[in-house]
Order: structure tokens, then C-alpha cells, then sequence
């Protein structure tokens, strides 16, 4: 799972006390701390929180809003209530799922720099935990599922498809790739996966080359919308036990190196595919489960032209098996 910011885990802490659980009854919250109204207006905005400094604030959302947007509406006006620095602020909020919004609900991507814009990025990121809770989704994707089943499970916390794909695939380990439509960028992947798709000058999606690549994919409707997956890497699942070995895991690396490569490159190539492993980690710090280090580490190298013909070698994945428990053992994550 992705590092949580200050308002994802005040997100949890309420879950955890309130003990909630999906699907969030977000209305009946909302009304514990705020009027809450439903309106007709424009469709420009989706819903606003006022007088956030009072005792009783209100909140307003658009009458004719899609269930699934009316109901991460008011949770992002709830977020505005519950996030204690969120003062003195009237907010228009517009669905990020909306075709015509920016980032998507749960993304990633900052909003802007202004502090408006920032608030209205903690509230989705708010709205977003409280409503997919992050305890739901680890038990969704503690072992391995086929991914219609995980979709079934996941249409539980009664979110829109893009909310709901965001949220679950920071929690799936790499080689998923999800096309969820509606969105700028319709491609959803889990942690450290490449989508291979390119779009050509007419906006039109190419995704032979993830065609080729995956080992699974399938077509499934969730949430009254048609997604497309593939899977690109086997899963490592179970508890990682190397072989009895008393070789170093740099000498084990050094063999696996010598058995391909002349002599007078073992030293700089297995430097090479050191750094390469770093690398490939120090982009993924959310990654602390060995088995998910593992499935990191194993689908990204297969990707590597210097590294394609170590894929198949036992010393070679051996390295790879104690670099994940060494990994897992400095984040935590080992069990």
C-alpha cells in the first residue's frame, strides 16, 4: 500500500473508531456533524460545505448527481468538516470522476499549489479512504483472487468503478492493468507496473503490445461499466524460504553473472544489476511484503535487455528471493 498522508489515516482513525464498514452509510455521518440538503443547481458543481467554523456547518449536494458521485460528494464535504485546518473555506466541489474533471478520485496527482486546490486533494484523498477503507482492501488482496471475483467483492463499498479500481490496485501487487472508462487517462495499473499503451494523433488507445503481454485478461461490467484487465506478471504468493545456501547474496549474484557473461564483465554487470535492483525499489517504498518485492523484482528485470538471459537462471532468482527478504526485513514487512 501507498504511504498514507495525514488525511488518508485520519480517514482510518474514524473507521477503525466508528468501526465502519463497506458499504459506508456516508449520509447518516454527515448528518452527525452537519444540514445536510440536496439541490438543484448546475452541473458545474457537485456540492459545497459552508460555515465550517460553526457548530453545525452545512452541506449541499447537487439533487441530480449520479447515485455513486453524490454519494463521494458528500464524503468530500464531510472530509471538509472532519479536516480540522479545512476553516473558513465554501467549497464547489465537482466530481473527479466526471470526463470533464481533472484527476480522478483517490489519484495521485496534486491539484494545484493554491490552497484551495490543495484542500479539494485532501478532501478527495478523505473521501476516498473513508469509503473504500484501507482495512477492506487489505483483506480483499491479502491472498490471490481472479480478478472478476476481486470486482464483485470490491462493488461492495457501492462506489464508482474509477474510485473503486484507484483505490484497490495501490493495494495489488505489480503487473495489473485496469481501462476504466471516463477517465483523461483511462489506464489504471497497480504498484510498479507498466501499462504498455500509447495513444495515437486521433486519441485512440493501442494495447496490442499489453494484448501480447499479458498471461490473463478478460472483460468484466462493474458498477455499470465494462473494464478491461490484464495481468502481465505471475504472482508470488506464500512465504519465501531460499534454498540452504551459504554463499553471500553478492557471491550468488557474482555466479548467476559469471555463467553468462565472459569473465572481465562479471564485476561491472553485477554492480549494474545491484544498482538496477535498488532502483526498481526505491521507486516502489510501499512495497514491503516479500512476495510482492519478489513479483516487483521478477517482472521488471524480465523487461531488461541486459538482464534477459539471467531470467532463467536458479542462481540468478535466488539472488532475486533474498534481495525481496532483505527488502521486507527493513520495511516491516517480512510476515
Amino acid at each position: 500500500m501507498y504511504p498514507s498522508t495525514a488525511v488518508e489515516r485520519l480517514a482510518d482513525t474514524l473507521v477503525e473508531r466508528l468501526d465502519l464498514r463497506p458499504p459506508i452509510d456516508i449520509l447518516a455521518l454527515a448528518q452527525e456533524l452537519a444540514d445536510v440538503e440536496e439541490l438543484e443547481w448546475s452541473p458545474s458543481c457537485d456540492g459545497l460545505a459552508v460555515d465550517l467554523n460553526s457548530k453545525r456547518p452545512k452541506i449541499f449536494l447537487r439533487q441530480q448527481s449520479p447515485a455513486y458521485r453524490k454519494r463521494f460528494t458528500a464524503a468530500h464535504e464531510y472530509g471538509h468538516i472532519r479536516i480540522s485546518w479545512h476553516v473558513d473555506i465554501v467549497q464547489c466541489h465537482q466530481d473527479p470522476t466526471a470526463p470533464s474533471a481533472g484527476a480522478p478520485e483517490g489519484s495521485d496527482r496534486d491539484l494545484g499549489r493554491t490552497l484551495a486546490a490543495r484542500q479539494e486533494w485532501e478532501a478527495n484523498r478523505f473521501a476516498s479512504r473513508l469509503l473504500v477503507p484501507s482495512r477492506f482492501l487489505q483483506a480483499l488482496t491479502s491472498s490471490y483472487r481472479e480478478v472478476p471475483e476481486l470486482l464483485t467483492d470490491l462493488a461492495i463499498a457501492d462506489v464508482s468503478a474509477s474510485a473503486g479500481i484507484i483505490a484497490v490496485a495501490k493495494h495489488l501487487p505489480p503487473g495489473y492493468v485496469f481501462h476504466v472508462p471516463g477517465l483523461h487517462w483511462p489506464f489504471v495499473t497497480s504498484r510498479g507496473t507498466r501499462s504498455y499503451v500509447s495513444a495515437d494523433e486521433f486519441g485512440s488507445w493501442n494495447s496490442s503490445e499489453l494484448d501480447t503481454r499479458a498471461i490473463a485478461k478478460g472483460t468484466v461490467s462493474h458498477q455499470g461499466q465494462p473494464i478491461s484487465w490484464w495481468q502481465t506478471a505471475p504472482v508470488v504468493t506464500g512465504t519465501l524460504a531460499p534454498a540452504d545456501d551459504d554463499r553471500s547474496v553478492a557471491q550468488v549474484l557474482r555466479d548467476a553473472v559469471e555463467s553468462v557473461y565472459s569473465i572481465d564483465r562479471v564485476a561491472s554487470m553485477a554492480a549494474k544489476i545491484s544498482a538496477k535492483t535498488a532502483g526498481l525499489l526505491s521507486h516502489a517504498p510501499d512495497l514491503s511484503r516479500a512476495d510482492d518485492i519478489l513479483t516487483l523484482l521478477r517482472y521488471r528485470l524480465a523487461d531488461d535487455v541486459e538482464c534477459a538471459d539471467l531470467v532463467a537462471n536458479a542462481d540468478f532468482d535466488l539472488y532475486l528471493v533474498r534481495r525481496a527478504i532483505q527488502y521486507a526485513e527493513k520495511r516491516g514487512g517480512l510476515q
